[in-house]
Order: C-alpha cells, then sequence, then structure tokens
C-alpha cells in the first residue's frame, strides 16, 4: 500500500499498520537485549547504618566517625541517616590507593582501621572536627563501652605462651626489651618461628586458631640483606625450607621510610592480610621522631590497641632499655609499661656474656620463669639447659666503684701522666689533684673530685707517682 498513490482517507488505515510495526520492532528489540544482557540490579537504594554496618563489616562507632571524617555519603532525613549502595560502592572505589581493585573483604578490613587525620590536617581543620564527636556519635561510644554484670563476653583467645604461662592473647599486645646486642632479634625470631609452626620453639609455645595463622614481620631497623637473614633463621627454626617463601609470613623492612610512611604501611599490610594472627613489630621506636614525646607515644600505643581490637590479632614489639637502668627507653616505654599485656627482658647473663636471659618485667597472667639461650653454630638460638634463674634485685643494679686500673688503659696512663707532669714536679697535694684532672682529661677522661683521689692513691701504690716531701714525682720507670 505503502508504494501506492495514497489519498486522504487512506491515512488511518496506513498510521495504524505503522504503529503496529513500529511496536514489533520495539518488542523485538526488547527481547533481543533481554537476551544479550540480564537486568541490572538497581542499587541507587537507602541502606540504614545498621546495614551499612553489615556491608562493610565495621561497628557503628566507626561508621560515626568515617561518617564525619572518611567522607561516607550520608543522607539525613530527620533523625535518622541512610546511604545509598550505589554511592557507598563508588566511595570505596576512589577511596582506594592502587590501580587494582579492591575486593569487597579487603575493603572491609580496611575501613576497620578506623584511619585518622595526621596532624597536619588537623590543623587546617576546625578543632571540632578532629577533636570533638558529635552527641550522637559519643551516645553510640557509651552504648558499645557499657559492661553489664549479667552481659556474656568472650575471653580472649591465649595464642602465645612460655610453658603454661600466657604471654600473648588475641585483641592485646606485648613487648620484649633490653639493650643494645643481647639478642633481642634471636628471642623475637624465635616467637615468629613458634608461631608459624603453631608449636614450640625455645620455650615459646604458639596455638593460634584457624583463621589466625597468618603472620606480618616488620623491620623498622635493618636493612633488606639482614631482614633475609632473619627471615631465613625463622624458617629453620620453624623446620620449613629456605628455598621457598612460607605461605603464612610476610616480611616487610622498612628501613628507608620516615617513621609516619612506617607507620602508615604498617596499618595499610595490617588491614590488607587476610587471617591475620601475629604481627611482630622490631622496632616500635622507629615509629616516632621523639622518643620522650608523650603524644607520639600515646598516639601509637592508641594505634596498636586499635589494631588489635578491630582485626582481632596480637601484636609484639621490641624497645631498647636505658643505658643506665633497666626501664624501656622514653616515653613510649613508659606508654608499654602501662598498656602491654606482657612485657619481657632479655639481657646477657652476668657471668657468660654468651649467654642471653628471657625473664619477664611484669605479666597479666602468672609470671613464668626465666630461661637462657645461646647462638650456636648455625647462627639459631639453642636452649640452655643447665641454666639456673638467679634471684634479681629490685630497682636498678648496683654501679661498680671507680677502679684506674680497669677502666684506663696503661698508655693512657702513661700520655696523661706525661701531660700533668710536662712542667716537672708538682707541690702540694690539692695542685697534684688539679693537675692530675687536666693530664687524664686531654685524653678526653674526665674525673670528680672522688675519682681523681682514687687515682692518686692508685698511682701512689703502683709507684708510677712518688711522694718526696712535699712534692710529687712521676716515675717514668714504673712497671705496670
Amino acid at each position: 500500500m505503502l508504494n501506492e498513490k495514497l489519498t486522504f482517507n487512506d491515512l488511518p488505515e496506513v498510521v495504524g499498520k505503522l504503529c503496529e510495526r513500529i511496536e514489533s520492532l520495539e518488542n523485538a528489540l526488547k527481547d533481543n537485549l533481554a537476551k544479550q544482557a540480564p537486568a541490572k540490579e538497581n542499587l541507587h537504594v537507602p541502606m540504614t547504618v545498621e546495614e551499612v554496618c553489615s556491608y562493610l563489616g565495621i561497628s557503628k562507632s566507626s561508621f560515626y566517625y568515617k561518617a564525619k571524617h572518611g567522607g561516607i555519603p550520608v543522607i539525613k532525613q530527620g533523625k535518622h541517616l541512610f546511604v545509598y549502595r550505589d554511592e557507598l560502592d563508588k566511595w570505596l572505589e576512589t577511596g582506594r590507593k592502587s590501580q587494582v581493585p579492591l575486593r569487597r573483604n579487603t575493603s572491609r578490613c580496611l575501613l576497620r582501621q578506623d584511619i585518622r587525620p595526621n596532624q597536619e590536617n588537623c590543623r587546617n581543620m576546625e578543632k571540632t572536627s578532629c577533636n570533638i564527636p558529635t552527641p550522637e556519635e559519643l551516645r553510640n561510644y557509651i552504648k558499645e563501652s557499657v559492661i553489664s554484670v549479667t552481659g556474656t563476653y568472650e575471653q580472649s583467645a591465649s595464642v602465645l605462651m612460655v610453658d603454661d604461662s600466657t604471654i600473648g592473647t588475641l585483641g592485646n599486645f606485648s613487648a620484649s626489651i633490653g639493650k643494645a646486642k643481647s639478642k633481642k632479634t634471636f628471642n623475637v625470631s624465635a616467637i615468629a618461628a613458634a608461631a608459624l609452626k603453631n608449636g614450640t620453639v625455645l620455650h615459646y609455645r604458639a596455638c593460634f586458631p584457624e583463621g589466625k595463622r597468618k603472620i606480618l614481620y616488620v623491620d623498622t631497623e635493618q636493612g633488606k640483606n639482614h631482614c633475609q637473614i632473619v627471615l631465613n633463621r625463622i624458617l629453620k627454626l620453624a623446620g620449613l625450607p629456605k628455598d621457598c617463601d612460607a605461605d603464612n609470613l610476610t616480611m616487610l623492612a622498612l628501613r628507608k621510610y620516615s617513621p609516619e610512611v612506617r607507620l602508615a604501611i604498617t596499618e595499610e599490610a595490617i588491614g590488607m592480610i587476610p587471617d591475620l594472627g601475629l604481627v611482630i613489630i622490631d622496632g616500635i621506636r622507629d615509629f616516632i621522631h621523639d622518643i620522650n614525646s608523650p603524644g607520639e607515644s600515646t598516639d601509637v600505643i592508641s594505634k596498636f590497641m586499635q589494631w588489635t581490637d578491630d582485626r582481632q590479632i596480637h601484636i609484639h614489639t621490641v624497645l631498647h632499655q636505658n643505658k643506665n637502668d633497666e626501664h624501656a627507653r622514653g616515653h613510649v616505654g613508659t606508654e608499654l609499661n602501662n598498656k602491654a599485656e606482657t612485657v619481657m627482658q632479655i639481657e646477657p647473663d652476668k657471668d657468660d656474656k654468651s649467654t642471653s636471659v628471657v625473664e619477664v618485667i611484669h605479666s597479666r597472667d602468672r609470671e613464668f620463669e626465666p630461661f637462657a639461650f645461646q647462638v650456636n653454630d648455625d647462627s639459631l638460638p639453642e636452649l640452655v639447659e643447665s641454666y639456673q634463674p638467679q634471684k634479681r634485685q629490685p630497682g636498678r643494679p648496683p654501679k661498680e666503684p671507680f677502679d684506674p686500673y680497669k677502666e684506663i688503659p696503661e698508655d693512657s696512663h702513661r700520655s696523661a701522666l706525661n701531660a700533668a707532669f710536662e712542667e716537672g714536679n708538682i707541690s702540694g697535694y690539692n695542685g697534684y689533684l688539679e693537675r692530675l684532672k687536666e693530664g687524664y682529661g686531654r685524653l678526653g677522661i674526665k674525673l670528680g673530685y672522688n675519682k681523681t683521689v682514687e687515682l692518686a692513691k692508685f698511682l701512689c701504690n703502683k709507684r708510677m707517682v712518688v711522694k718526696e716531701g712535699k712534692e710529687y714525682k712521676f716515675n717514668r720507670d714504673f712497671h705496670y
């Protein structure tokens, strides 16, 4: 009909046929599209706070914090908050740092970290945005924090023990302290090996449950070569081959980074590693600039408490002791002592410097008997079976009295006395003491009055200085 000459009276019939054909084409097109691709789920649907928390795997308090500081796209209707599912997914995607899309479970892990703005960002914000939660947030914090006498609370699982004494539980952290070269890294290698084999190494016994068998070892002090040596030691102690990486152990060497970057890398790794149970940080001092800063120390220890609670892991860290006493270094050491569930000390045995002694400083569980280890010919720590613990004296160790014979070499005595007597004999006792202080001071040996008196007695007894009347004479032919 379309090829024929149409009149005005034919238009209704033609238009009707055209509409039928268009409808037929539309139906065919819809059927074809339906066959090519399934109908897309509508994700632009509102979610409640409870649904968002379940979807992300976070608590309500974390949600409110992230809604305020982390950019979760919330919609407020009256007193209620809602989040659209597609906008939430977009927020997760835009918040990733890598070019590889995050899996949903990985994103949830990262969100658990509750990453707070750094100090520089805080200075650029209003004070209330960094420090003061909203009343609604505070009410949720309080609700989560209330302890009821009739409530049921899961007991933290013991995962690290020395014999029958618990030193580490999930949701807490512990520490090893010791002076330089006390073999702290050898000791912590044994802890890592025990966790890796989920058995016993030295006196350390590990029993991590399924789903908590992964280990993260963070070294902040040594280069990659040294870290590889430590890694090989752990594998050997655990009875694993050294020619392939262990699936359950990840080691990071963070020496070259700044304290802020080290902390951020560790936080990211803790959030990304699935089935994580143990984190070893050797050492915590390199997470902060000023070891005596109360603010920095509190921030780092707070991170430890947050990570362990959110991920239900155990963290064991290492810190040096002060040179002059047995206290952990700096304010961060004070925070460790206050917050850690166990603090152990590693120190050389007083009678045998090749032997390192491990003992508990304080513990929430019962204290274990001290034990000792040595490094064998294979560079592995092994138990000293014959070690007998010695009773410790409270307070600082007594200081040895000044001994010029032990503390000053013979050559130093000769050089110092040559300087003291360069102008000849010395008259008077006080003048003699002053010249001794000056002569030994030239060699960098600082002497107070009492030490100078002891030195003067020693020199006379050794006939290195001879008194003739009121004069003191240097005997250059003395025999030491």
